[in-house]
């Protein structure tokens, strides 16, 4: 489930000499990373539950979900605060 994520240019490191035995390791793997963003640590899912997930298209698109995530964190954040404003 965890893994190393790499951001760049494919064709551009893969035509490198000095990378080549490691990007052809690499390039046998999807080269789109499949998030289930809803799903936090520790998971309660099975690995071979089925889950659908959300495939990151590039750097920009991995930018605009985690800020996505970070806006919606922190709506929780305010909402949970003024929910104990409330009780207190």
């Amino acid at each position: 489930r965890l893994g190393l994520y790499i951001f760049g240019r494919r064709q551009l490191f893969a035509d490198c000499y000095e990378l080549a035995p490691t990007f052809k390791t690499l390039l046998k793997r999807p080269d789109k990373l499949a998030l289930v963003p809803t799903e936090t640590l520790p998971t309660k899912r099975k690995q071979d539950d089925k889950v659908t997930p959300y495939f990151v298209e590039g750097l920009t698109g991995m930018s605009v979900l985690v800020n996505q995530l970070v806006a919606q964190w922190e709506a929780q954040q305010v909402k949970g605060a003024q929910g104990s404003k409330a009780k207190g």
